[in-house]
């Protein structure tokens, strides 16, 4: 692949969007064809993923769309724009080509949101994001863990949850964290479709529950 492909400003590539996405966009067989096999979002993710695995960049890719989708999820007033009818197709990218200067985002990322525009599939990059990292985290053998606890854990106990978890599924682990006092003690961990509930709050349940079984 030509050196246009590789990170930079947008400014300073000639990259087309439909270069970056050269697997394409979903046509109506394959757009049929990707909603049975996970969606649009999906399939747009596989496009700019597989071009990141072969550019040996898929984690810089990440960082860029993961800066991107933050910034259209927390600006009501970008995702008017760059979706307002008003507004030319070009006129839209133009915008978003500014959004990602600012930003500081590579080429490819870049690219890749002006083919969504093209496409009328910005409204999916928050599932694109999503769907990126599912496949990101796949190939790094990375599991993600949903750690609620009653009160906000310091940073020892994070890395001793981490390595915990790390132990049961034998993968690396990202922690996301969240509070619920409800529990009132200790946490529960979530890793997909499994539960590691280690809160006071579930003890006492059990230990009710117990208590009822021999009254």
């Amino acid at each position: 692949m030509g050196a246009g492909l590789t990170r930079g400003r947008a400014d300073d590539d000639e990259t087309t969007p439909d270069e970056v996405a050269r697997r394409g966009p979903p046509g109506a067989d394959e757009e049929r064809e990707a909603m049975a096999g996970g969606g649009i979002a999906l399939r747009y993710a596989k496009a700019l993923f597989e071009l990141g695995v072969e550019e040996g960049n898929a984690r810089v890719l990440y960082k860029d769309l993961e800066t991107l989708t933050e910034a259209y999820r927390q600006s009501d007033e970008l995702r008017t724009i760059v979706s307002a009818p008003s507004l030319r197709v070009e006129q839209r990218k133009e915008v978003l080509r500014a959004v990602a200067q600012s930003l500081k985002l590579g080429v490819l990322v870049t690219n890749f949101a002006q083919l969504l525009v093209d496409k009328g599939r910005l409204s999916a990059l928050e599932g694109i994001f999503t769907s990126f990292q599912r496949l990101l985290d796949e190939k790094e053998g990375i599991v993600r863990a949903q750690v609620t606890s009653a009160q906000k854990l310091a940073p020892a106990q994070l890395g001793r949850v981490k390595q915990v978890l790390a132990r049961l599924t034998g993968k690396k682990v990202e922690l996301e964290t969240d509070t619920d006092p409800d529990l009132i003690g200790g946490m529960v961990a979530r890793i997909g479709d499994k539960v590691y509930d280690g809160s006071l709050r579930n003890q006492l349940r059990r230990l009710r529950d117990a208590a009822m079984q021999e009254a």
